[in-house]
C-alpha cells in the first residue's frame, strides 16, 4: 500500500553484531548522526546503497 518497509530494526540487530553505534555508522558512510537516526527510525528516504554496503562489507570481514 505503498508504506516504507520497517528495515530499522534489521539495521539495528547488524550494527549490534557489529558492534557499532549509529554514530560509527554515519561517520563510516559519510552521513550525518541526524540522517542515521531517521534511517533507523524507519523515515524516508531509505538508506542509500552505499550505506548498506558498508554494513555487508563489514558483516563479512567479522570472523565465524
Amino acid at each position: 500500500r505503498g508504506r516504507i518497509m520497517d528495515y530499522g530494526p534489521g539495521i539495528r540487530a547488524v550494527l549490534d553484531r557489529l558492534g557499532w553505534t549509529k554514530t560509527e555508522w554515519a561517520a563510516a558512510t559519510g552521513a550525518s548522526v541526524r540522517t542515521v537516526e531517521g534511517w533507523l527510525n524507519g523515515r524516508p528516504p531509505v538508506p542509500p546503497a552505499n550505506a548498506l554496503i558498508v554494513l555487508g562489507d563489514a558483516i563479512r570481514k567479522l570472523p565465524e
